[in-house]
């Protein structure tokens, strides 16, 4: 990996988690109880109907392209995933906000998981083009002391759509990442 590929990636990165790792302030304040972060994609009409963000985001850039020049990158992105804290009770599992055993402490909280979708290098006579992104859910179990914590997380449906045109001496390049997901009826199925 480049020296350029590293910072374009540090760059990425601070954008990525800037709202995340900034969240939460604390937990029960009223302005925390809803995650913003810059770049998330809501479900299809999510935005039109007060209960989420867009469901697309784009990026243009500009390149000289010496002969044919070829594309290849990575869509990084974060799944959310939610941590449930189960405490055990006599051989029972019973969800709280709060598990605490000794110094421990574990919260009902959620979280995120990195994703990265690999493009392979292809030519940008190809364009446009169109690629599906998708994450499968899943869940996990952690046991901890006094209980367990439960990680789900729903499957992520999107596509990545690269298209260029010619803007003097320079290919104008367009990347389009739409949330193909089902539309969302309310906030908590987004």
């Amino acid at each position: 990996m480049s020296a350029n590929w590293d910072r374009a990636r540090a760059v990425a990165d601070a954008v990525l988690y800037e709202g995340y790792l900034l969240y939460p302030y604390r937990a029960n304040s009223r302005k925390n109880q809803s995650r913003w972060q810059f770049g998330v994609l809501g479900p299809q009409g999510a935005a039109d109907a007060g209960i989420g963000e867009d469901a697309t985001l784009s990026a243009q850039a500009l390149v000289h392209p010496h002969g044919v020049p070829s594309i290849s990158g990575v869509v990084r992105f974060l799944q959310l995933q939610h941590r449930a804290a189960e405490r055990d009770v006599d051989g029972r599992f019973q969800q709280v906000d709060e598990l605490r055993a000794g110094a421990q402490r574990w919260l009902s909280w959620d979280e995120a998981v990195e994703c990265e979708v690999p493009i392979e290098p292809f030519r940008v006579t190809s364009l446009p083009r169109t690629f599906d992104i998708s994450v499968a859910a899943g869940s996990d179990v952690e046991a901890v002391e006094g209980g367990r914590l439960v990680r789900t997380r729903r499957s992520l449906h999107g596509q990545l759509a690269i298209s260029g045109e010619e803007d003097g001496d320079l290919l104008r390049l367009t990347f389009e990442v739409r949330n193909t997901a089902a539309p969302a009826a309310d906030k908590e199925k987004e």
